[in-house]
């Protein structure tokens, strides 16, 4: 969903368009070191006929047809086999409206490994999977009731 604006700043109609998007992501462990970098181009299109407009899903001004570059760099020590901390770093720049936004921000996550009804810890793996089984559970209950 898009916002067009025109030169003016007053918006226009909704139109419709085709984003498309590359992102590969390196991922590294050293340790207790852990890092996450992820880099997207991104071209982005609307079939408008004004001349720029705010994409909503990344919050930024666009040009018709333009194009994105974002990296994402996550840095995080593992603390425990629980608890991650860390930083992110994400960076954006959209090439024709020569947008740049920096945004540095902390990260912290506790992970914690749950037991059994028969004391024996739950593997992460099978945690979703089981999470996933009581999702569908519920659904179907709600379906019959």
């Amino acid at each position: 969903m898009c916002i067009c604006y025109n030169r003016a700043g007053h918006p226009c109609a909704s139109a419709t368009g085709y984003y498309l998007g590359l992102t590969p992501t390196l991922k590294a462990k050293t340790g207790p070191f852990i890092l996450l970098n992820s880099f997207e181009f991104a071209k982005v299109y609307l079939s408008v006929d004004k001349p720029y407009y705010l994409e909503v899903r990344t919050h930024e001004l666009f040009a018709t047809g333009d194009i994105s570059l974002t990296n994402d760099l996550n840095a995080c020590y593992e603390l425990s086999s629980a608890t991650l901390c860390g930083i992110n770093y994400h960076f954006v720049r959209v090439i024709e409206t020569q947008r740049r936004e920096h945004r540095l921000s902390a990260i912290a996550l506790f992970l914690p490994q749950l037991s059994g009804e028969d004391g024996k810890k739950i593997p992460r793996s099978a945690l979703a999977a089981q999470i996933s089984a009581l999702q569908k559970r519920e659904v179907a209950v709600r379906e019959v009731a």
